[in-house]
C-alpha cells in the first residue's frame, strides 16, 4: 500500500510518494519516489474519472504503460486499485494497493480502500480549514503579511 501526493500543475504535475507498505516484506523501506507528469498523465486521467481505478492486469494496462518500466516492472507490481483523494473538489492525492500477481479485487476491497480514503480526505480538510483561521486570526491580529 502507498500514499502519493499530486504535486505542481499542468506540465509540471507530478506524484510524489510519501508514505509506503509492504505487508509481504514488513522490512522494506521504500525510498523517496517522484513519477513525472509525463509518466502519470494517463492514470491521473484514469483515476480522477472512476470513483476506484482497478486493474487486476497492470503490466497489459493500456492507461500503466507509461510507468510500466519505471515502476511496476522494478517493484513487481501485476495488479494495482487506487483510489484519489479529493480536497473541495481537487485531486490532491492517491492511496494505492498493489498486488505481485494478476489479482481480481473485491467489493469488500473496495469499500476498504474507499472508507481509508474518504478519513484522509476529512482530516486533511479540517487541518486546512484550522490552518485557514489561524492565517486570519494571526491577520486580524498582526495585520496582513
Amino acid at each position: 500500500m502507498s500514499y502519493w501526493l499530486i504535486e505542481g500543475q499542468g506540465a509540471d504535475r507530478h506524484v510524489r510518494r510519501v508514505a509506503f507498505v509492504d505487508i509481504a516484506s514488513p522490512e522494506a523501506v521504500a525510498e523517496p519516489l517522484v513519477l513525472s507528469n509525463q509518466e502519470c498523465a494517463a492514470y491521473f486521467e484514469a483515476v480522477a474519472s472512476t470513483a476506484v481505478f482497478v486493474t487486476a492486469d497492470a503490466l497489459n494496462d493500456p492507461r500503466l504503460e507509461a510507468i510500466r518500466d519505471s515502476y511496476l516492472v522494478p517493484n513487481g507490481i501485476r495488479a494495482s486499485m487506487c483510489v484519489s483523494i479529493t480536497l473541495n473538489a481537487d485531486q490532491t492525492s492517491v492511496l494505492t494497493c498493489s498486488h505481485r500477481a494478476h489479482r481480481t479485487w473485491t467489493e469488500q476491497e473496495f469499500a476498504l480502500l474507499r472508507s481509508v480514503a474518504s478519513q484522509i480526505s476529512i482530516r486533511r480538510a479540517r487541518r486546512c480549514k484550522r490552518e485557514l483561521e489561524a492565517r486570519n486570526m494571526a491577520e486580524a491580529i498582526h495585520g496582513p503579511p
